[in-house]
């Protein structure tokens, strides 16, 4: 199950158990445009809990590629996500490790040359 569905899957049982709360708390005063309500928040509950879901998902599910890819060797990956909040941030910390990391390879492979040459 991908890290977005289980955002999505929290939020959702989150708002539904508020909505549940709430048709307990006033069972018995309960009308029609009540119960239509409740089905009208439950709807948006799910909308957007797959907003957030994918949302959220999207950028992380991009940081976990990228840093797959530096672990398993290959230092010119970088996680591509713009903005300046925290996501953009992290973004910008993994392309500073891989940055440092390939300039680390580069100046072992140039080592290398140079004591193969001797």
């Amino acid at each position: 199950m991908s890290f977005s569905w289980k955002i999505t899957y929290f939020i959702i049982l989150s708002g539904l158990f508020v909505l549940l709360a709430l048709t307990a708390a006033s069972y018995q005063n309960a009308s029609g445009v009540f119960y239509s309500l409740i089905y009208l928040l439950v709807f948006f509950v799910f909308l957007f809990g797959i907003f957030v879901g994918s949302w959220l998902g999207r950028p992380l599910k991009k940081f976990v590629k990228a840093a797959g890819e530096l672990a398993d060797g290959n230092v010119k990956s970088r996680a591509h996500v713009a903005g300046s909040d925290e996501l953009g941030q992290l973004a910008k910390s993994i392309n500073t490790i891989a940055q440092r990391l390939e300039h680390k390879h580069q100046e072992n492979e140039k080592l290398h040359r140079s004591v193969a040459l001797k």
